[in-house]
This record gives C-alpha cells, sequence and structure tokens, in this order.
C-alpha cells in the first residue's frame, strides 16, 4: 500500500491514512512508521463460537453487535 501510494504521488498521512492489523512486526520500521491495532483473539473466538452455536441450537438468526478489546500502537501514519 505504501508503494502504490507513493508512485501516485499520495502521501501518508497528508493525503491518505493508513491503519494496520495484527501489529506487523515491521510497522515501526515503515515510513512513516504505521500505526496498528491487535485484536484479543481469544475473546473474539469464543464469541464466535458462542454466537454459531445459538444460531445452530436455537435454529434463529438475529443480529448482534459485539465489540471487542484491542490495542492500539498509534504511529504516524493516521492524520
Amino acid at each position: 500500500i505504501y508503494q502504490a501510494l507513493h508512485q501516485n504521488n499520495k502521501r501518508i498521512p497528508e493525503d491518505v491514512s493508513v491503519l494496520g492489523f495484527e501489529g506487523v512486526s515491521y510497522a515501526p520500521y515503515l515510513t512513516p512508521p504505521l500505526t496498528t491495532f491487535n485484536i484479543h483473539h481469544s475473546s473474539y473466538y469464543r464469541e464466535a463460537m458462542d454466537s454459531l452455536l445459538k444460531v445452530v441450537f436455537r435454529k434463529t438468526r438475529t443480529e448482534v453487535t459485539k465489540y471487542f478489546k484491542v490495542d492500539l500502537a498509534l504511529r504516524k501514519s493516521l492524520k
């Protein structure tokens, strides 16, 4: 993404904000350093399985909104 933006004369974060996920190890070394977030997978998977089992055993589907804790490594790729 960084390379494609650069090739199209777009500046990060002045023209485009970029956010990564899963805390990629090279994020701090990019120019500018990439802001990332990590989802706590254990709670995410637990909630997903719980929702799936409710659908399977109750034979009903409902819309559900869930919120999950994330860790944010705020760097310089966002405006």
